[in-house]
């Protein structure tokens, strides 16, 4: 007899953004922001591919098994990440995460290219090189989806 497994590989884009956008990811915090990250994603057995972003915004490109809901996770990822500065990294410091995200399913195609694009973040921002639909943080999708439904 011969046992099949399920095999599922998602990769999935996820972005979100400070408080108002707010320039609060300093470069003295972020390494060890992105290290928690790292060490959640692990524990939830995630395989982070990416993490970058810039003073106002974190982008993550990570693989999830079967048994993650992704809002959970981001909802770790942001509760735990405001945690740890504002009790360790900066507790003379207020700190916030927006409520929204977003999160966008990626091929493996494209995982090259998103890769290096999120690794590029400061400067495609310093030089207007962002795309756009890489860049929203979820409210984005809200105020469309409330247009698009009206009428």
């Amino acid at each position: 007899m011969i046992r099949r497994r399920s095999y599922l590989a998602l990769t999935v884009h996820i972005i979100w953004t400070t408080r108002e956008r707010y320039p609060l990811i300093t470069p003295d915090i972020e390494p060890r922001l992105y290290d928690y990250f790292a060490g959640v994603a692990k524990h939830k057995g995630c395989d982070i591919l990416a993490v970058g972003g810039t003073e106002n915004h974190v982008h993550l490109l990570l693989t999830t098994p079967a048994t993650i809901r992704l809002c959970d996770l981001i909802r770790e990822f942001k509760a735990g990440s405001s945690r740890l500065i504002q009790e360790t990294l900066k507790p003379e410091n207020w700190f916030d995460w927006q409520n929204n995200y977003a999160a966008i399913s990626v091929s493996p195609s494209h995982r090259k290219r998103i890769i290096a694009y999120i690794h590029n973040q400061k400067q495609h921002h310093a030089d207007g090189t962002t795309q756009e639909i890489l860049e929203r943080d979820g409210e984005t999708y809200d105020t469309e989806l409330d247009a698009s439904s009206e009428g």
